[in-house]
């Protein structure tokens, strides 16, 4: 190959073009395999620091060095390309590579070395998972695999059996919850009902009778009977109620006040909350002697605080696998998941497990949560599984830290949360090499909270 090859590259003669600038949760960290490896790091915005954080330029970075490389040389179609990369990294050479080559008409090939087998595994594990991501996504075609349809075409679809003629039951469209669409749903004749409803013998075994039929179809509206009955009034437990959204209790109004509580304060700092057309609102939480805990909105507008508000954090610590014991520390916190049903903090959204797990496997379907085991749930529906704990993993906050949003938890006893009103101690997590993985606890609300101007929560009372 002659000396001059590079000479008309566009690399040689100046700047590569603009590439996107890699933020924080860009960032990535690598872990190590197994049922007991501890989480690289208790941040979820990937605040990586020193020689890990400035090696990392992002896929497009790499995108944009690799077209400068390749602007205006003379290739010869019947050569072909080998990417040496003597850091292999966090593999994002490799990620822009599997996009970029798409395009091109000539063979070209990967290669990294590295003597290290936690980096070895976490590259082949997650570039794996970026092409299956990219696949997915329409960016990378792969050969002999078709990227199917996000819906069945309705030429393969069958027409729908005919509703069968029935004697008694009727057949009637429902709208599904939360949505426009409409459903199929057995409904009773109302002249069954107007026969049956205030019968003199029957009519106490009909309405019960009714009432677990309601409850498993979906109530509808009653007919004008006598003794001017009316509609039952029970909750709907509509398949779709359950599957589009969490309902989450409502907080007691009694827990509103206009009073400060009483006593002295351990420390105070201002909630990031936000009012539409100002930058922030001076909402406060405080902590008093005897761990009362209140919000207070010292604001002029009525403002509303949304389930997984983080009120505060556990600050810095160490993931370790038996509790701490030494006096004084602070009580570590295991990270147990109990249900599908228990909440965690994922993409900075408060989520029950089951709703995060069902995301996940429709591109993961053998997905894992760390240091548990999911085994599925005989008496559930599809997807319905049951947790139960594997290996015991524990965050143990650093001793004597600032009394900041961020570290405020840890100097008051963890089990103060057990019996606090609208929040509890939840796990910020995210998916890694191992599954769903913790990233730190966190103390968040649990429900939505309406605070009128000049009043205050009371998240906990000392007496409590």
């Amino acid at each position: 190959m002659s000396e001059y090859f590079w000479r008309d590259a566009g690399i040689m003669k100046g700047r590569t073009q603009h590439a996107a600038m890699l933020n924080n949760k860009g960032l990535q960290c690598i872990s190590e395999f197994g049922d007991s490896a501890l989480p690289e790091t208790t941040d979820s915005d990937g605040t990586i620091k020193g020689a890990s954080k400035w090696m990392q330029i992002g896929a497009d970075g790499y995108d944009k060095i690799i077209d400068a490389m390749l602007e205006g040389m003379q290739l010869d179609p019947r050569c072909a390309f080998v990417f040496v990369e003597l850091n292999a990294g966090f593999g994002q050479m490799f990620d822009a590579l599997v996009v970029k080559r798409q395009g091109w008409n000539f063979p070209s090939y990967y290669w990294s070395p590295t003597d290290d087998m936690t980096q070895h595994d976490w590259l082949m594990h997650t570039k794996k998972q970026n092409i299956k991501d990219m696949f997915l996504e329409g960016k990378v075609n792969i050969p002999g695999f078709t990227m199917q349809p996000p819906e069945m075409s309705t030429d393969l679809l069958e027409n729908p059996p005919v509703i069968p003629s029935l004697n008694r039951l009727a057949v009637t469209k429902l709208k599904v919850a939360g949505s426009e669409l409409e459903k199929d749903v057995l409904v009773m004749p109302d002249d069954i009902i107007k026969a049956y409803y205030s019968h003199p013998r029957l009519g106490a075994r009909f309405k019960l009778f009714l009432e677990k039929f309601h409850e498993e179809w979906g109530a509808h509206q009653l007919p004008t009977v006598e003794n001017n009955m009316q509609t039952p009034k029970k909750r709907p437990t509509d398949v779709a109620d359950r599957t589009t959204g969490t309902k989450r209790p409502k907080i007691d109004d009694s827990n509103i006040v206009s009073e400060e509580m009483a006593g002295t304060q351990l420390l105070k700092y201002n909630l990031n909350v936000k009012i539409p057309g100002q930058a922030s609102a001076p909402v406060s939480l405080t902590v008093v002697v005897g761990y009362g805990i209140t919000i207070t909105n010292g604001s002029a507008h009525e403002i509303t605080l949304v389930a997984g508000t983080i009120l505060m954090g556990f600050g810095k610590g160490k993931w370790q696998l038996q509790p701490t014991t030494k006096d004084g520390s602070p009580e570590d916190i295991q990270f147990e998941l109990a249900s599908s049903t228990t909440d965690v903090h994922q993409n900075n959204k408060l989520t029950p497990l089951a709703e995060v797990v069902k995301e996940r496997r429709k591109t993961e379907p053998t997905c894992a949560v760390s240091y548990h085991d999911l085994t599925e749930s005989p008496n559930g529906g599809v997807g319905d599984f049951e947790i139960s704990p594997r290996v015991s993993v524990f965050f143990a906050p650093d001793p004597g830290q600032e009394k900041t949003m961020g570290a405020a938890a840890s100097s008051i006893p963890t089990s103060t949360w057990a019996d606090a009103v609208g929040c509890k101690v939840v796990w910020c997590t995210k998916w890694g090499c191992n599954g769903l993985t913790p990233v730190r606890p966190v103390v968040a609300l649990t429900s939505d909270v309406i605070l009128p101007a000049g009043r205050i929560f009371i998240v906990k009372h000392p007496d409590m």
